[in-house]
């Protein structure tokens, strides 16, 4: 997936429904989702005034919790992708997920906070 999001001029030209179909897919051959992260945000920003409208459904079908903790910080230092999510209470509450995903795996692997 990640090779044909980069090189690929027709994934450039899908409508959101189908790339929202694609990502949204059980079976997409993807090595993580940062992948699928990078592909939609690509997508977006190859049309911005077109796209970015599309891109808090998109974000709905990125499996945020399984995204890296840092790429929450990327999404956050970009401010044109921040000012379109930030409103989004459908993103807020992936990001809630994802932050508290991260925050128990951290401490089933690190042992609970000192006291």
């Amino acid at each position: 997936f990640a090779q044909v999001a980069a090189t690929s001029s027709d994934y450039l030209e899908l409508d959101a429904s189908r790339l929202g179909e694609i990502i949204a897919s059980d079976n997409l051959a993807a090595d993580s989702e940062q992948e699928v992260l990078e592909a939609v945000l690509k997508w977006v920003r190859h049309a911005w005034e077109q796209r970015h409208e599309h891109l808090p459904l998109l974000m709905t079908l990125v499996r945020v919790p399984l995204l890296p903790a840092d790429a929450f910080e990327e999404l956050q230092a970009d401010d044109s992708i921040a000012g379109v999510l930030r409103e989004e209470e459908s993103f807020i509450a992936q990001l809630a997920e994802a932050k508290a995903y991260h925050a128990l795996a951290a401490e089933l692997r690190d042992g609970p906070p000192a006291a």
